[in-house]
């Protein structure tokens, strides 16, 4: 990627200081340039005099900006460069309306545009393979990552014995089957759950005294499923605790049920006549409410609030216009040889939120695919038809008594078989 800026713009395009307040009208605008995507298969590792981490931002761009910028690739950087998607050049402009211009229902009160210039997606054979064994590493991972905490630290050649015993633990895990524990590791185990689901409920009740450094070290040594499940013990064991003081406050808030005694002279008992004026104290009138609420909804200035206003349900809230000119996308296979290319030119996709409704309106003016036979499918345009698909989508139609609503409009399309 050559440039990635966002600025702040005025009503003609150019670049200034956003001065306004919270709710003013506001105009922003995105630029970028030269964003592409490469992936060198059997390609040599790069040889560099420094360390990633000390190169300057000039060396920086002499290794990847080459081939990318509107300089020609000729370093050695450069060389065999595959590009997954071509360098394309796309702006995004952000509009919002100020509270004096909100009365036109045609007009919304967010918008946002996105241009795309060409787009060029190319998958090789070379690069499908490398992206297989890309995906076959993260799903090893996922399988041994459930057997990770059972891996010894120390290397093979120092305790053989530690890893073939992780050898046959990882694989009773990974078939689902039952082993024997001794009564020892039972015993112990047992002791793990009951100081790991003490410490964790010692946790959640905030306590300073809980040593956090005994639970990792206790999790590491567990599995993902063993800790969620001791750590829901612990949340039922802080809770049965709450429950058990607040039946005890309830209990000791009430006034004994036997008349006499030593204060049966109207003198205030220990248990219910110290809580009742604690509980008066702490009892706010209606009034006092009604200060608090007006002091907390308060604002120094009525611009800087943030009312809730009335929005007409026809009136759009937020629209999003994504519009791509011309993109392709071909498959080449390991004797760089094009076997499928599909196409279209100027796809625009218009998305508006209403109050309780979205509508999503996708226009294509022309598409096509082909193979080095020749052309396999192409939509033409024919009298009353610009575009060769037209779909929308509305859900929750407004005036009409209906889920959703889609319609959709496809001009005539020729396909090629060859035999």
């Amino acid at each position: 990627m050559k440039i990635l800026s966002a600025v702040t713009v005025d009503e003609d395009g150019n670049e200034t200081f956003d001065a306004g307040v919270a709710l003013d009208k506001l105009r922003k605008s995105v630029e970028l340039h030269m964003l592409a995507i490469y992936h060198d298969s059997d390609s040599n590792p790069w040889k560099l005099p420094k360390k990633w981490e000390d190169l300057n931002p000039g060396e920086w761009s002499e290794v990847f900006q080459d081939g990318i910028d509107d300089r020609p690739g000729n370093s050695i950087w450069a060389m065999n460069r595959r590009y997954l998607v071509s360098p394309i050049n796309g702006t995004l402009k952000y509009n919002r309306l100020g509270q004096q211009e909100r009365g036109d229902l045609n007009n919304p009160l967010e918008k946002a545009s996105l241009v795309l210039s060409d787009v060029s997606l190319t998958v090789t054979e070379a690069q499908y393979y490398d992206c297989i064994k890309l995906l076959e590493t993260f799903s090893r991972f996922r399988t041994r990552v459930d057997v990770s905490h059972l891996r010894p630290i120390m290397p093979v050649k120092e305790d053989c014995r530690a890893w073939w015993r992780y050898a046959v633990l990882a694989g009773l895990r990974q078939k689902k089957l039952c082993y024997w524990f001794s009564w020892e590791r039972t015993r112990y185990l047992c002791q793990l759950r009951r100081r790991y689901v003490q410490l964790y409920a010692t946790l959640l009740q905030q306590a300073p005294s809980v040593d956090i450094y005994e639970i990792r070290q206790i999790e590491k040594i567990l599995d993902s499923k063993v800790i969620i499940l001791w750590r829901l013990l612990g949340h039922a064991k802080v809770e049965t605790v709450k429950s058990k003081e607040t039946l005890h406050k309830k209990g000791s808030s009430k006034r004994r049920w036997w008349p006499f005694g030593w204060n049966s002279a109207g003198l205030p008992s220990e248990e219910g006549g110290g809580l009742e004026p604690q509980l008066d104290e702490e009892q706010l009138t209606k009034e006092e409410w009604q200060a608090i609420n007006k002091l907390l909804s308060y604002q120094l200035d009525d611009e800087l609030s943030f009312p809730v206003e009335k929005v007409s349900p026809n009136t759009i809230r937020f629209l999003v216009d994504v519009s791509i000119g011309q993109a392709a996308a071909r498959i080449i296979n390991i004797g760089h040889t094009e076997v499928m290319c599909g196409r279209f030119e100027q796809l625009q996709v218009v998305t508006s939120l209403y109050l309780k409704s979205t509508r999503c309106d996708v226009t294509l003016r022309y598409c096509g695919l082909s193979s080095p036979e020749g052309s396999l499918a192409e939509s033409v345009v024919c009298e009353g038809k610009t575009n060769a698909l037209d779909v929308s989508f509305v859900r929750a139609p407004i005036g009409m008594d209906l889920d959703w609503q889609f319609v959709a409009k496809i001009s005539p399309c020729y396909v090629t078989v060859h035999i």
